[in-house]
């Protein structure tokens, strides 16, 4: 059996796969999180003028002064639609 007949069959045998994907993803469903570009500056301009960040990243590493703001963010992002997931396997 080559490496590649065992991989499949690891994962036919799984009950799930979690893909992790970095930059790549996002930026094929329109954003690029490492950016300050046009989609950053249009769906998160609140949080660039409130904060001074100027991409997702740095809002998600951002040293907010409380937890409430920190929710904030994540709260924006996820109404914007940039952190999703589906959980119908989980």
């Amino acid at each position: 059996m080559n490496i590649y007949q065992e991989i499949r069959k690891i994962v036919n045998e799984a009950d799930g796969v979690l893909i992790g994907a970095s930059n790549g993803l996002s930026i094929a469903e329109g954003y690029n999180l490492f950016a300050d570009d046009s989609w950053f500056q249009k769906n998160m301009g609140d949080f660039r003028s409130r904060y001074g960040i100027h991409c997702i990243i740095q809002g998600m590493a951002f040293p907010y002064l409380s937890q409430e703001k920190n929710r904030y963010i994540s709260a924006g992002l996820l109404k914007r639609n940039v952190c999703r997931m589906s959980l119908h396997k989980l």
